[in-house]
């Protein structure tokens, strides 16, 4: 608790300050306030804790005691304020429209001198103080005798008396009332030494992570190195992006010893931020904090002997990727070109990246641009966010782009899925994605929703099979079918209710009460007293059959409700699944021989196309080779077929 928060609002009773309520009592200071909850010391009038020890001192050695002692405020009345705190304390409470008291006592009263014999004297032992707590006695004189009655210690005279034995800090008056108030008796552990809390040194904390080059083997996370990857070769960061950011020295909190003797705590260092601020970067001052920020995007450079951080230009990379040189990459940077070759089982992570030499490795992208200049043989393409487009030969290699279109000329043995694919030409692969536009295709496994081909043929003895990928309805259509069981079974019940309502109904007086009431609720008929006394008679004894009918024609509106309710349902449901079903289309300019086109239906349970690796993607498209609804085709001519939106599937 600090200084400000110890003062307290006194009631607005009566206040006597500085003077004696009576003859017996001593002249206090100014500062010293009495009131009739209490006595309290003024803040506004306070000089320092050295006032307050010295008048505590004065009124003890007078024999004086302090009654309901609030400990705590009154140690650090004792201790705890210099000037300084006494200022800030008074400022706070200003700020707050609070009045600048503290208590620290109940009220003040004499100690009688016989009852000092009742207090041991206090061990001292390692920092800490014991009291052998025992019965204690007083006899009408005040000397101990066995004769003498019983009585207690008491807690306000126990502090007086422990400070007169100087012990003067640290006492635990929980421990000490609990032992006077249940007769605890032996020696008991009373106070200890208040150890000064260190403070911390002004430091930086990363706010950015990996802002250090570690060519060092990095760590995986079940704590195996990874031989083939630095831990972090080219940090990199964008424009804005805070570094660091200075954590201000914290000073420490004084100790007091059991005499109550300052422990100082160390005193922290400091440094200026300025000094680690290099070129590229700025500092940023905001709500009391200081910042290193990037001023620009680039790669970090932390100069080990300055300590300074600095943001350099874009590197361009031009020595490849390889074992020996960087291992693999994971970038941090809005683009990567590299200029090498990216050699075999290496891999180059990051986003927008560039090769302008041949690929031999894996090529993966968070987003942007992927843009292999040259040829993509053995290894591997992925954007996970973006477009990936290849200028030279894909062989053997998987293309990856789940949410972007992959660019093609050429491809031999890959496996490419993507949203959207454009080839000029591919032989013996297998795609998959939503759409597919392609001019040549050999030898393929080809699967999409909606695909455009100029020519399909086979490549040698490989066919090339066609899938036509039919959308997931499982799901909607046992809705519909859900629904539509409801509607018949409200139909049922409508029915039976109408059958068991016109039965009631049928009965001679039912109906001719029914027409006369509904005639007198339109205003078309109106009663005569002598009338209207035998047709509230009818009321009554056809009451139950009334009643019966009153229910039915209520249990009628509510189906009709419902039934007019799930209509709309259905109707909804019907529209979801004619836009779910879209137009699956298939184009071929001219089949060749050995061309198997399928209309291919993926099952609800099954893992999406899209999602699955290269292998477990090609092994679903072989799979699928001998599933499916053939459709019917004439080779060397144009093949061009779509789902309706009404037709079954299979």
């Amino acid at each position: 608790m600090d200084a400000a928060q110890r003062t307290a609002i006194g009631d607005a009773g009566p206040t006597t300050r500085g003077r004696a309520d009576s003859a017996n009592d001593p002249v206090l200071p100014g500062f010293v306030v009495r009131r009739s909850d209490g006595l309290f010391v003024d803040l506004e009038r306070f000089r320092d804790s050295s006032e307050f020890r010295h008048l505590i001192e004065r009124l003890m050695a007078a024999g004086y005691l302090f009654r309901g002692i609030s400990y705590a405020d009154f140690c650090a009345l004792m201790f705890d304020y210099p000037a300084a705190a006494v200022k800030e304390a008074v400022a706070h409470c200003r700020s707050s429209g609070r009045e600048a008291m503290i208590r620290w006592a109940a009220a003040l009263d004499s100690f009688d001198p016989a009852r000092a014999t009742l207090y041991r004297k206090v061990h001292f032992d390692d920092g800490c103080a014991y009291y052998l707590f025992e019965p204690v006695c007083l006899d009408a004189v005040g000397t101990q005798s066995e004769a003498s009655e019983p009585t207690r210690l008491d807690v306000d005279e126990f502090i007086v008396q422990m400070w007169l034995k100087d012990l003067r800090a640290g006492l635990d008056v929980d421990t000490i009332r609990d032992c006077i108030e249940h007769q605890r008796y032996g020696r008991t552990l009373i106070a200890r030494t208040i150890a000064p809390q260190p403070g911390a040194d002004a430091t930086v904390l990363e706010l950015c992570n990996g802002l250090r080059r570690d060519d060092r083997p990095r760590v995986l996370p079940d704590g195996r190195a990874d031989l083939t990857q630095f831990s972090n070769r080219f940090p990199q960061v964008k424009n804005g992006v805070r570094l660091l950011r200075k954590v201000a020295p914290v000073p420490g909190k004084a100790g007091r010893d059991l005499r109550g003797g300052l422990l100082a705590a160390p005193v922290p260092s400091d440094f200026d931020i300025e000094d680690l601020a290099g070129p590229g970067t700025r500092i940023e001052r905001q709500d009391g904090e200081q910042y290193v920020s990037a001023a620009m995007d680039g790669f970090l450079d932390i100069d080990a002997d300055t300590n300074q951080i600095a943001i350099t230009t874009t590197i361009v990379h031009r020595h490849g990727v390889s074992v020996r040189t960087t291992g693999d990459l994971a970038l941090m940077g809005e683009h990567f070109e590299e200029f090498g070759e990216i050699q075999e089982r290496r891999t180059v992570e990051g986003r927008s990246i560039t090769a302008h030499a041949d690929v031999f490795g894996h090529v993966v992208s968070s987003g942007g641009e992927v843009r292999l200049e040259r040829n993509l043989s053995g290894g591997s393409a992925v954007n996970r966010d973006g477009p990936i487009r290849i200028d030279g030969l894909v062989v053997n290699a998987w293309v990856h782009a789940p949410r972007g279109e992959v660019h093609l000329k050429r491809a031999e043995g890959a496996v490419i899925s993507a949203r959207h694919v454009i080839a000029e030409q591919v032989i013996a692969c297998d795609i998959y994605a939503d759409k597919v536009d392609i001019a040549d295709v050999q030898g393929c496994v080809v699967a999409a929703t909606t695909m455009s081909l100029e020519r399909a043929g086979a490549r040698r003895t490989a066919a090339t099979t066609v899938h036509l990928v039919l959308p997931r309805t499982a799901a909607l259509r046992k809705r519909l079918s859900a629904l539509r069981d409801e509607a018949n079974r409200l139909d049922s019940e409508i029915a039976q209710t109408e059958k068991r309502r016109a039965a009631l109904v049928d009965d001679p007086e039912i109906s001719r009460y029914l027409q006369v009431a509904r005639r007198l609720r339109s205003g078309e008929l109106s009663l005569k007293p002598e009338h209207r006394s035998a047709f509230e008679a009818l009321a009554r004894r056809l009451a139950p059959g009334l009643k019966d009918c009153s229910v039915l024609s209520s249990h009628l509106d509510e189906c009709r409700s419902r039934r007019t309710t799930l209509d709309d349902s259905l109707a909804a449901v019907e529209r979801e699944l004619r836009t779910v079903l879209g137009d699956s289309r298939c184009t071929i300019g001219t089949v060749a021989p050995g061309v198997v086109i399928r209309a291919m239906e993926i099952a609800e349970d099954d893992k999406a196309i899209g999602a699955l690796s290269a292998n477990e993607l090609k092994t679903r498209l072989r799979a699928a080779n001998s599933r499916g609804r053939v459709l019917p085709h004439a080779e060397g001519q144009t093949f061009d077929w779509q789902l309706s939106r009404d037709e079954p599937q299979s």
